[in-house]
């Protein structure tokens, strides 16, 4: 049409224009001939690297092609000029996610974290990754990091689910307690450090620690039914009995 004409005819005269290549790309993508804006978004990355805005645009369009070893290409170019841009670290999210992977997504996640650490959801983000994909111990090591540095209760909170899903109980414990010192010993963390004790059948712990608060009036079904077990293991057959008794009217 005419306005190809006419920017095809400039870019005859100004090949190195800027304005046009960014009109050329602009008006192909529109018509839908995105390998024709790809050819143009190569020219504009190669004579302008540092360009932003058409170097997120050339990822774009190589990843919706599914072109990914090209698309991370441009990524990786576009990072050496802008290290920081949390626009650049979302797409290497996405082409990680495509790429399926793993510790390369995870540390694109981390790299976001470090830039916006108010941002705690990526942690859990980071904790599912990894557990699903079998790269937990990679986000423990990132998440002992975080903790060496900050007092995030988030991250306390994934690593008791971390070192539990290893079977470090101790560690795990050791952690709790450490919450609930923070969190002014709130019940349901002390709750959850009697399971913790049971795990490693510490039974005189789970006792110490839920009694007084079964002795409080709280009778859930959960307190009861570790206290019914501590009291049985260590042969306090009265005990036994009388939290029996209780679980019968829950």
């Amino acid at each position: 049409d005419q306005a190809e004409y006419y920017y095809h005819k400039t870019l005859s005269i100004t090949p190195h224009s800027l304005t046009v290549l960014q009109s050329m790309v602009d008006l192909k993508t529109f018509e839908g001939e995105y390998s024709d804006a790809i050819k143009y978004l190569k020219q504009i990355t190669s004579l302008y690297p540092n360009n932003l805005e058409y170097g997120l645009k050339f990822y774009e369009l190589l990843s919706d092609q599914e072109n990914l070893v090209k698309a991370e290409r441009a990524l990786d170019t576009l990072s050496f000029y802008h290290p920081n841009d949390l626009e650049i670290l979302y797409s290497r999210v996405e082409i990680n996610f495509k790429n399926q992977n793993w510790i390369a997504l995870i540390n694109a996640y981390y790299s976001i974290y470090l830039l916006i650490p108010e941002n705690i959801d990526i942690l859990s983000k980071m904790f599912e990754i990894g557990i699903n994909t079998g790269n937990v111990n990679i986000v423990s090591e990132i998440f002992w990091e975080i903790k060496n540095t900050s007092t995030n209760d988030r991250i306390i909170k994934l690593l008791i689910e971390i070192e539990k899903y290893n079977g470090n109980y101790n560690k795990s414990i050791e952690l709790t307690k450490e919450l609930i010192e923070i969190k002014d010993n709130p019940v349901e963390l002390r709750i959850q450090l009697a399971e913790l004790y049971l795990n490693t059948n510490n039974f005189q712990q789970v006792i110490e620690i839920l009694n007084p608060i079964y002795m409080d009036g709280f009778f859930s079904f959960n307190i009861l039914k570790m206290l019914l077990i501590s009291f049985s293991l260590l042969d306090n057959t009265k005990e036994e009995i009388n939290i029996s008794k209780k679980l019968l009217f829950e």
